[in-house]
């Protein structure tokens, strides 16, 4: 029978640890304790196990300084946080499918052009709503004077994006 050697640097294994302790859903800290009180899930303990593992290969080398995350390295992460069950119970056949699904619907909703008349709408009757939570209105539809005030926060609204289309 022959062996196998999987060679990881500590940058590898400190992400690889970071990933096992947010798979469970639980902090480090509250990971710790319930796995020193002898309370965790089986598959708790076996990660909690597997960090014990990597902390006596890395032997106190400290975590590698985080520059600033990429795309990849987030989306790589993402991956590997994703549970598989969980993926199949909402219909996915795995965790890259279910990012590819997020990210289409993702770039569809940021395609989509605004409807400024419907914001106008909803914003009046936010409006409305706020004054007759407020006591100060028994209407529930927008006034002129209420579409006033939706008019100079969508006045705002349209500086800023122009202002952020301006900073790209």
């Amino acid at each position: 029978m022959t062996g196998s050697v999987i060679r990881k640097t500590p940058k590898e294994l400190h992400e690889q640890r970071a990933r096992l302790i947010a798979s469970t859903g639980l902090s480090e800290k509250v990971l710790r304790e319930r796995g020193e009180a002898f309370q965790l899930y089986p598959e708790h303990q076996a990660v909690w196990d597997t960090v014990h593992g990597i902390d006596y290969l890395l032997d106190g080398a400290e975590p590698p300084e985080n520059g600033p995350c990429t795309a990849d390295t987030l989306r790589s992460n993402l991956l590997h946080a994703l549970d598989f069950a969980q993926c199949a119970n909402l219909g996915y056949a795995t965790p890259e499918q279910m990012l590819d699904a997020y990210d289409a619907a993702h770039a569809a909703e940021c395609s989509a052009p605004l409807d400024r008349a419907a914001l106008r709408q909803q914003i009046a009757q936010a409006l409305v709503r706020y004054d007759w939570n407020a006591g100060l209105s028994g209407r529930d539809t927008p006034s002129a004077h209420h579409y006033g005030e939706a008019d100079a926060v969508m006045a705002v609204l349209v500086a800023d994006e122009a202002k952020a289309e301006g900073d790209r």
